[in-house]
């Protein structure tokens, strides 16, 4: 084969460094903004090359990890915690793999984060998805109704419990304390990947610790620990926390970074010391600087008003709406980007979404308001025509079955009747349209071809326009499809 790239050359490192030299205003993950809330000694390269070390006698790394955890668990009031060093989803993984057993039903929220799909396939468990309240003007979800979850414990009162992504990923919680009442005894697990302070910022109830009996915690997101580190929590009675060990073991690397581990170990010290009488102290500040954008033109933000009752905002997620103005988050994303230097998390035809950290610079906050009036002073023409369906495609056989069984590519076009072999999620809103195991319809085939149409993307989809579905999914007999339908 012929050699024809240079070895000379480090593209990715060179690329960041790049990028690292002169960054935009960071209004994203991960929460340390470029480092605003670290130790002096973690802006010491000598000394983090010094830390990347392994299991080597000369460290007590098992009982200095041990008692690292504990202090963890004593500050987020969990009974055992788990460092986590290949994100929330190692923890979602081994937690669901952990508390339920192959061939369970469970209750799973329909805006699950993808690591949720994973895990029901490697515990070949049975999913029961419920129908998520979309935001029909921002084609976002909201937090899951209490009424969804009754009417299907009703029908299901053999399921052994419910996974639930609270609060979303732009921001919207949902209140635990009925939810907790009405599964009684049955095991409640919560991907707060996106939250971990909700009680911090005047949130109690909605915050996983008062009512889970188990949570993972993407500590890197908002909380302010390196990427790639998380926190699994567990509250011991009703869950088997042996078990979840073993499966935690199953799934994490035999060389974990010990430079992951120790951020995670100083930003507990951090939050303890400092950082949650920072959310406490300028949550109402953040409050009134988003009821200001809220003045500004037609420029809409999402706020407590436009949800429901039980239903509540994140105050340091910003999610905004410019389609009054002509203009999708897409555009005002590139607008923000090119024009102004100003990097937000998330944008989609319907809206932008920015995070905020306690810690961070004032100066980014103005020079936000400053271009957000620039913004609205102008007007755009784009076009908003995509509305997501809430109906859940029907479950025909397992995830798992379904997903590691005998498949094939086929056209989109081709796909209607088939069942689905992985994963379909649209993004926008990046939730799952279609499960492995799930019947793909016309409506579902419509919706992709739309927001490919768009600009949008299609996890699950190829260049081609192809999608993978099992072999011999469409020849089921009656009684299997009663059995997964019933």
């Amino acid at each position: 084969m012929d050699k024809l790239l240079s070895q000379s050359t480090a593209p990715f490192f060179e690329e960041i460094r790049r990028y690292a030299g002169k960054p935009l205003k960071a209004f994203h993950t991960p929460g340390h903004k470029a480092g605003l809330n670290w130790d002096q000694d973690w802006l010491d390269f000598q000394l983090l090359a010094g830390l990347d070390l392994t299991e080597i006698p000369a460290v007590d790394w098992q009982g200095s990890l041990a008692l690292a955890e504990q202090l963890a668990a004593e500050f987020y009031e969990a009974d055992q915690s788990f460092f986590l060093v290949q994100g929330a989803s190692q923890g979602i993984l081994a937690l669901i793999a952990g508390a339920f057993h192959p061939g369970d039903k469970v209750l799973v929220s329909r805006n699950c984060h993808i690591s949720v799909i994973h895990a029901i396939v490697l515990a070949d468990l049975v999913p029961l998805f419920l129908e998520t309240p979309f935001l029909k003007e921002w084609g976002i979800p909201a937090a899951m109704p209490e009424q969804s979850l009754q009417q299907t414990l009703v029908l299901h009162p053999d399921c052994k419990g419910i996974i639930l992504t609270n609060p979303t990923y732009q921001g919207i919680a949902g209140n635990l304390t009925g939810l907790r009442k009405i599964i009684g005894e049955r095991l409640l697990i919560v991907d707060e990947a996106h939250g971990g302070y909700l009680e911090w910022v005047g949130l109690k109830g909605f915050d996983a610790h008062s009512y889970a009996d188990a949570w993972v915690q993407g500590t890197h997101k908002m909380l302010g620990s390196l990427t790639q580190t998380g926190m699994l929590h567990l509250r011991c009675g009703r869950i088997d926390a042996e078990r979840v060990q073993r499966a935690l073991a199953l799934i994490t690397t035999t060389s974990p970074s010990y430079i992951l581990l120790a951020s995670l170990d100083c930003n507990r010290r951090f939050l303890a010391m400092k950082g949650k009488a920072m959310f406490e102290a300028k949550t109402q500040a953040i409050l009134a600087y988003k009821q200001e954008m809220a003045g500004l033109g037609s420029l809409q933000v999402l706020d407590n008003e436009r949800l429901s009752a039980d239903n509540a905002i994140d105050p340091w997620k910003l999610c905004l709406s410019f389609k009054n103005m002509g203009f999708s988050g897409y555009r005002v994303e590139e607008i923000l980007r090119t024009e102004f230097n100003i990097q937000v998390e998330y944008a989609d035809f319907n809206q932008v979404t920015l995070f905020f950290a306690p810690w961070q610079e004032e100066s980014d906050l103005r020079e936000l308001r400053e271009a957000m009036k620039l913004i609205c002073s102008r007007s755009g023409s784009d076009q908003f025509n995509i509305e997501f369906p809430r109906e859940v495609p029907p479950l025909m056989m397992r995830p798992r079955e379904a997903a590691l069984g005998p498949g094939c590519w086929i056209n989109l076009s081709k796909a209607a009747g088939r069942i689905s072999a992985d994963l379909i999620a649209p993004y926008p809103p990046g939730i799952p349209l279609i499960a492995p195991g799930e019947m793909i319809r016309e409506k579902e085939i419509e919706l992709i071809q739309l927001v490919l149409q768009n600009g949008g993307i299609v996890r699950g989809v190829s260049p081609k326009e192809e999608i993978r579905v099992t072999n011999y999914g469409w020849q089921m007999t009656d009684e299997k499809r009663i059995f997964y339908n019933s």
